[in-house]
């Protein structure tokens, strides 16, 4: 499948009934936490989509798909954490407004710091980290989205500063004029 989803042989409407099937299957993923697992990982293979976007916006399109990787991300089942952040971690390496569409999200600041803490597991710290440098990379305004100092020190208290040794500069750097004297009187 993941071939044919990224050389464009499976037809987009073939692409849509197959994300809606794996987001029907995904909503029982307190029954089936196996199964919610691959598909998660086959939604992320859908929507690693940088160049055309079409496949992240049938992701995105979902109805109801992104909150229930957030809800997933909130749930006890940390098995299924790396897969609904990579699903999100892709949407962002999408166009301006899907990034938008993740970042905006009530859960997004919540669910990065906490999956950028200490205790969560290697590979979903990894997963949080690429997502916090996608944004980087992305608009200043993406980048103010997520960053603020009062933020910095939380995640600072998280024990989340090593782990984002190279995408805190690049956020510093990229957030607008404003943003940045916020800095500045912050620090003083």
């Amino acid at each position: 499948m993941r071939g044919g989803v990224r050389n464009g042989t499976v037809p987009l409407p073939t692409i849509q009934m197959l994300v809606t099937s794996l987001a029907d299957l995904t909503r029982r993923y307190t029954v089936w936490t196996d199964l919610a697992k691959d598909c998660l990982w086959t939604l992320a293979s859908i929507a690693d989509d940088m160049h055309q976007g079409t496949q992240i916006e049938v992701v995105l399109n979902e109805p109801g798909l992104v909150d229930l990787a957030f809800e997933i991300l909130d749930s006890p089942i940390g098995e299924l954490h790396h897969g609904a952040l990579r699903i999100l971690g892709n949407i962002i390496t999408g166009n301006d407004i899907q990034t938008a569409a993740i970042i905006s999200h009530p859960r997004f600041y919540d669910i990065l710091v906490r999956s950028l803490s200490h205790k969560s597991r290697c590979d979903v710290r990894r997963e949080a980290a690429w997502m916090c440098s996608n944004i980087a990379a992305s608009r200043p305004d993406h980048a103010d989205v997520s960053w603020t100092e009062q933020k910095k020190r939380g995640w600072e208290r998280g024990g989340v500063k090593e782990r984002l040794s190279t995408a805190v500069p690049r956020l510093e750097r990229i957030c607008d004029a404003t943003r940045r004297l916020h800095f500045i009187r912050e620090k003083a």
